[in-house]
This record gives C-alpha cells, structure tokens and sequence, in this order.
C-alpha cells in the first residue's frame, strides 16, 4: 500500500504540505511541543524515499524479523503461530496530533500484527533507510492489537546507511490495543544519523488487566520525539 499520492520526483515541503491538508504544525510556542526543535524539520525540502531492498543489520537476538526499508515491507511477513498479519487501508483519524495527521494523509505503508496468544520470541521491526545524499522522507504506521490473554515482546530497531551526517525524515505512529489480561513489552532502539529527523506517537489503549511495558534507547537525530498516550479502560490496567 504505497501512497500515490506522493511524487517520488518531487520535492516535499513539510509546511505546504500541512497547508494543503488543512493541518496546523506545532509553532514555536505551542506548548506541548515548545522542547521539541521543529526548524530544521519545517525548512528542510525533502523527497519521499525511493523503494530500496537494502536490510538492516541482522537483529541482536533470536526473533521472528519483519524487513522495513525506507518505509516499506521488503520481507516476506513470517508465519508465525498465534500471530494474524494484514494491510489495513484504514487507520484511526488522530486530530489532536498534527504530526499524525501528517503520518495518516502521506502515508507510505502500514502494517497490523494481531497477537492472539503467548508468543515463543520477539517480533522485531527492523527498519533501515538508505538517503544516498539526498533529504528523503517516509511516513509508516503500526497497528498492534493484542488479544486477551496474549502475552508478547516487540522490538523497534531504527539504522540508516550512508554518511553521519545524512538528512532524513521518519515519522512514524504505532496504534496500540492490550486486551484484558493481556501483556506487552515494547522496546525501542534507535540508531539515528546526525541531521535526521524522527518523530514517533505510541497511541495505547489497555484493557482491564492489561499490561504494557515500554523502553527506548535513542542516539542520533538532530530532532527526536518519542511521545506515548496511555488509556487506562479498566481496574488493573497498567
């Protein structure tokens, strides 16, 4: 599901592109955003990612990995048991978050994992971009539905090919639902180049019972943003 949308020959200008979509971007002194340094972000031209088959380094411990490069699935979704894996063409409308809205009207890809019991290993996101020189971008979005009783660990791990220096965008929202009973252990590392951008929303919604575990491990990035909403929807949610 790539967006057409989006011309891979042209050049992405972050703030029209809001503007075409009736968007407001943070300003300076919007509250929720004023340590977050948007500028360089707002002002750079960028270019959607072309499609790459380029990997990431191979995962640091045994798990089922699932290939994202610049912003695509270029592996083939494992077959694992107690997992479901689907394409959704639609995902939540997120109007309080304007780099969400961002995500959901240029959106290069998405994926959702639907876990239905206990998992034997992690599942690991393993995304990796390749610039090349240029300032590119890409917007991905994760739907991770943990049924009742399940119980799973999934892990983030961000790379990039080419200079420390490469200028590139990730934007990127996870739509997060733990069943009742239902544990999740989410880990995130991100190995950012020096000028890049990546701006993530966890969105989490736990049912009665449920549990989530959260950890990231940030370097890199001349802007990073990791923010979590958390719903807590019964007693013992956590």
């Amino acid at each position: 599901m790539d967006n057409l949308a989006l011309d891979i020959n042209g050049e992405f200008d972050y703030a029209a592109k809001a503007k075409e979509k009736g968007i407001s971007l943070p300003a300076p002194k919007t509250e929720a955003w004023k340590y977050t340094r948007l500028r360089d972000l707002l002002s750079t031209p960028y270019k959607p990612f072309l499609p790459s088959t380029q990997k990431g380094p191979v995962p640091f411990c045994e798990a089922d990995v699932i290939d994202i490069s610049n912003g695509r699935i270029i592996s083939e979704l494992p077959e694992i048991e107690n997992v479901i894996f689907a394409r959704p063409q639609v995902f939540t409308e997120d109007s309080s978050h304007p780099f969400a809205q961002m995500n959901a009207a240029y959106l290069t890809q998405g994926l959702e994992i639907r876990i239905k019991a206990k998992l034997r290993r992690p599942i690991i996101l393993n995304y990796h971009v390749s610039p090349l020189g240029e300032c590119c971008l890409y917007h991905f979005r994760c739907r991770i539905v943990c049924e009742p009783d399940s119980n799973a660990e999934i892990i983030e791990q961000f790379t990039y090919e080419g200079e420390i220096k490469s200028c590139y965008l990730a934007n990127l929202v996870n739509e997060i639902k733990i069943g009742s009973n239902a544990v999740l252990k989410h880990y995130k590392y991100q190995d950012e180049a020096y000028k890049a951008g990546h701006i993530a929303l966890h969105k989490v919604e736990i049912a009665a019972g449920g549990n989530y575990e959260s950890f990231c491990l940030s370097k890199g990035a001349n802007t990073a943003r990791n923010e979590t909403e958390v719903s807590l929807n019964g007693e013992g949610a956590e």
